[in-house]
């Protein structure tokens, strides 16, 4: 072990001894080269690197850790011990920095080590007991004592092991290697650590994974096999390790029963494992919400690493130490962390230095006290300088408190800059990421059943959870920004072949839209949902999320004055008119919206601290509903029909609330052309096409509708002329250019197209395709632009249109061509919306302005609208939006984005009801 020595002087120590074999002043490599073949590197080499190690340079370690590799894994001299501590650090240092799959290889390389030579502790020359170590060496950490009263064994650094045979006769008869008995001395505890830290991060690698691995399987069958001397004190050894492949297992019963046994060594004293069992011990307690408990284990943990150095165990336990503090909302500084950031400055522990800084600034931050958090993240910083850290989870965990520490003190483009940094690395670093990859890859490959694939789909690509965000916000983020639909597709195959997951499938579907939605936007939605829970209606929101809304505003009592005072302003609007001749009113309005919008930018610079925090907001928008609930709340006489798009295959749902049926189409590329030759059949050839008046007694869209129609429903047992007033339909890629208004349904003699028959209405989602009932107000601000549909229109015919609804509609109002703010401020004067304009994309879904006057202006796209202030028109009719649809989708992947984005943006920003035009029509 390392103790009681500083590793700097450690390392020059086993420089030396280096030295004496002919390699001191080269580098690994070159020391590589001077073996003989067949011949590998000694274990001093791995010793060696641990400094580096604990330094951060992790890429130095891995040059040893190949090198020591390269010479192959022997038997022979014990070299095959030395390959478990090697692989474990070699595969420590991928995880490190970030390099999951080669982390995991190493680990199984190591435990599959550890498997085939389970029984070596047998061979060992252990003492029959343990013995109380010299009063000396029994030192308090700067930190604290612990509580335990448990006495510190003393265990030496090695132990001689036998290896060969006494009698090699039998060899000598029957042919094969005399193995002449030997005893050569092995750091037994150091083999222990790295088999536990294997198993360790093998659990955090594989996660919910790690209940159907067969190598974790194996792995529990060996150790309760006992694999020590009987009856003797290392059997807390082997414990340790149970408990960690118990843990990695999903079992925490036995594995908490397992730790416990293995804390102390005849039941008397601690030992060099005990910092890992009371680790994993905290880590269990975590995990089951004993917050209390978890902190006291984490805390004693962190002596043990003390007493029997162990500096990775110490970072872990005073990093889970400080969340446990943190969730139990307990104020001020988390105690240790001073004391041990200015012990492990003074060890040369650079890695433990700097990640103590780094939960010391979050501690200060969380606190309230950004300055503080600043100093600290600047030492962190200057710390990590020529080392591998800034690229490591250490420097992740940098950026993203970096990214609090900004927002908290309003440098947005900074925050945004260090948050961008901590994603990027999290692109390959991210836990959550890397097992849904992994169970998406192994669940194709066959190497899991269809029961168990689909068990963990369900576990993996949930939302995050309150206590996913408690214990995690960056891997949090991570899952909801980084685009997986493919692990959704193979989800719903894997559903929706099997008659009795119907129901599952289209769930899974609407969730694989909603996602394609949510990453679309900054945060993967994160921000979108905060403000759907602070401001967002109750009977939306519901019970719990106004739970979390109480929880957030109690946190952030800044947001809250803020909203109040943004509610005022918004009463304020709602008495004056939304536009008017007198200039006092419009100065007042003016006034108003101004007061409004710089509200609403504070309230978004909170959102942004909240955003990378610990607290829960769920997403309520787009809503998810079960299909069981759907089709409850489908009434008499309504039907529901969706589509769902996989990259294989094109799927149709018709629901009402006493049926339902679920098909597979045939050729969806076929149907695409059928679409694409309609939409030109019905004259959309490019945006200004102009239909001659002879196009208009063209009939040969006729045939294309009904070929449409029956390779859509080929392979259902669905008809469409069925008894129904309302049909809802929720389409997916290339179906959103479709008109399914302009279906024929019925006999050959008695054809009607599918909107004679019933009224049909869209959703983008599933979830949204059944209206949640909100009060209305009796006379509503309805606002009208008056602009031009058809280029050529004269501003007359606009304005004729104005004149004819405003007589029917009280309230509408014509609105100037200038407004008094900026349109995503000004939209919360509005009840209702019409646009009589040319509604032009942009080159992003949410980059064209849906009120058009101040189009290409700050704050008029539809990405503004989605930002605060809350509120605005609840209905929005464009009759001039373009989408792919009018030059016969020739000029698009057919993707259906452009209208699929769009409608959920509008949505999201708060509107109920849309009525949007796939083409210009420019005529009556």
């Amino acid at each position: 072990m390392l103790r009681r020595t500083s590793h700097r002087r450690r390392h020059v120590a086993l420089l030396a001894v280096l030295g004496c074999m002919g390699v001191v002043g080269s580098s690994v490599r070159q020391a590589e080269a001077q073996l003989a073949p067949g011949q590998t590197l000694p274990s001093q080499v791995y010793f060696a690197t641990l400094p580096a190690y604990y330094g951060g340079e992790y890429r130095n370690s891995l040059t040893a850790f190949v090198a020591h590799s390269r010479g192959g894994i022997r038997s022979v001299n014990g070299q095959w011990i030395d390959s478990i501590c090697y692989l474990t650090m070699a595969g420590e240092c991928h995880y490190q920095l970030g390099q999951l799959p080669q982390a995991l290889q190493n680990f199984d390389a190591a435990v599959k080590l550890y498997v085939a030579y389970s029984d070596w502790m047998m061979r060992v020359d252990f003492p029959p007991g343990i013995v109380a170590a010299p009063p000396g060496a029994m030192r308090a950490a700067p930190w604290g004592q612990s509580r335990r009263r448990a006495a510190v064994g003393q265990f030496r650094e090695t132990y001689l092991m036998g290896q060969g045979q006494v009698d090699n006769s039998q060899v000598v008869r029957q042919g094969g290697v005399i193995q002449q008995a030997m005893l050569f001395p092995v750091n037994a505890a150091e083999i222990v650590r790295c088999t536990s830290l294997a198993i360790r991060r093998r659990r955090e690698l594989l996660g919910p994974l790690g209940k159907f691995d067969p190598l974790t399987s194996d792995l529990i069958n060996v150790l309760t096999r006992r694999p020590a001397p009987a009856n003797h004190w290392t059997d807390a050894w082997v414990q340790v390790q149970l408990g960690c492949a118990y843990a990695a297992a999903g079992d925490a019963a036995q594995a908490k029963a397992a730790l416990d046994r293995a804390v102390l060594v005849g039941g008397e004293f601690d030992h060099p494992l005990t910092s890992t069992a009371l680790l994993e011990l905290g880590r269990l307690a975590l995990e089951s919400g004993d917050f209390p408990a978890a902190g006291t284990l984490f805390e004693e943990a962190s002596y043990a690493s003390f007493t029997f150095l162990n500096p990775g165990n110490l970072e872990e336990s005073l990093r889970y130490g400080l969340l446990a503090h943190l969730l139990l909302n307990q104020k001020g500084p988390y105690r240790p962390l001073a004391p041990a950031m200015a012990w492990a400055k003074a060890q040369g522990l650079r890695q433990l230095y700097v990640s103590l800084a780094i939960l010391a600034a979050e501690n200060m931050s969380d606190s309230g006290d950004s300055a503080q958090a600043s100093n600290l993240l600047s030492t962190a910083s200057t710390s990590m300088a020529r080392s591998d850290l800034p690229v490591s989870q250490t420097g992740a965990r940098f950026n993203h408190v970096s990214a609090q520490v900004a927002y908290q003190t309003r440098n947005v483009e900074a925050g945004d800059r260090s948050l961008a940094s901590a994603l990027h690395f999290q692109r390959q670093g991210s836990l959550w990421m890397y097992q849904i990859g992994l169970a998406d890859q192994q669940y194709t490959n066959g190497e899991f059943s269809d029961r168990v694939g689909l068990a963990l789909y369900d576990a993996l690509l949930r939302d995050p959870t309150p206590g996913d965000w408690a214990y995690s916000p960056l891997e949090c983020l991570s899952v909801l920004t980084m685009p997986h639909e493919p692990a959704f597709e193979h989800w719903f195959e894997g559903v929706v072949e099997n008659v009795r997951e119907q129901e599952m499938a289209l769930e899974i579907a609407d969730r694989a839209r909603r996602h394609r939605f949510l990453t679309s936007l900054p945060l993967g939605g994160r921000l979108l949902s905060l403000r759907w829970i602070l401001e967002g209606p109750p009977e939306i929101v519901g019970q719990r999320g106004l739970l979390e809304r109480q929880e957030l505003l109690t946190r952030y009592p800044e947001y809250q004055q803020l909203a109040e005072k943004a509610a005022a302003a918004r009463a304020r609007l709602t008495t004056l008119p939304i536009a008017s001749n007198d200039a006092a009113l419009r100065s007042e309005q003016a006034g108003q919206l101004g007061v409004l919008a710089d509200l609403s930018r504070q309230q978004e610079l909170i959102l942004r601290q909240m955003a990378v925090g610990r607290r829960a907001a769920d997403v309520v928008f787009p809503p998810l509903r079960k299909t069981t609930d759907v089709q409850q709340a489908l009434p008499d006489g309504q039907v529901l029909l969706a589509f769902y798009q996989t990259q294989r295959n094109m799927y149709g749902f018709l629901y009402s609330n006493k049926q339902s049926a679920t098909w597979r189409m045939t050729s969806p590329l076929q149907l695409q052309k059928q679409v694409s030759g309609l939409l030109r059949d019905l004259g959309n050839f490019d945006g200004n096409h102009e239909l001659a008046r002879d196009d208009l007694t063209k009939d040969n869209w006729r045939a294309t509708a009904d070929n449409i129609l029956r390779m859509i429903l080929a392979r259902s047992n669905v008809d469409l002329a069925g008894n129904f007033q309302e049909i809802v339909i929720v389409p997916d890629a290339f179906l959103w250019f479709l008109p399914f208004e302009v279906l024929r349904v019925g006999n050959r003699e008695d054809r009607r197209m599918l909107i004679s028959q019933a009224r049909v209405r869209y959703a983008p989602t599933v979830g949204l395709a059944v209206p949640t009932p909100q009060p209305r107000k009796q006379h509503p601000n309805v606002g009208v632009v008056l602009g031009k549909l058809y280029p050529q229109d004269d501003a007359a015919v606009a304005s004729q249109a104005f004149e004819q609804y405003a007589r029917a509609i009280p309230g509408a109002v014509a609105l100037s061509n200038s407004l008094p703010a900026a349109s995503s401020v000004f939209r919360t004067a509005l009840d209702a919306l019409i646009v009589l304009d040319d509604v032009t994309p942009g080159k992003g879904a949410y980059d064209w302005s849906p009120l058009q006057i101040d189009r290409g202006k700050p704050g008029a796209a539809l990405a503004d609208w989605l930002l605060l202030p809350w509120g605005g028109p609840q209905h929005v009719i464009l009759p001039g939006f373009h989408t792919s649809a009018e030059s016969g989708l020739r000029k698009t992947s057919a993707a259906g984005d452009d209208l699929f984005l769009s409608l959920c943006g509008l949505l999201g920003s708060g509107t109920r009801t849309v009525l949007i035009s796939r083409w210009r029509t420019g005529g009556r």
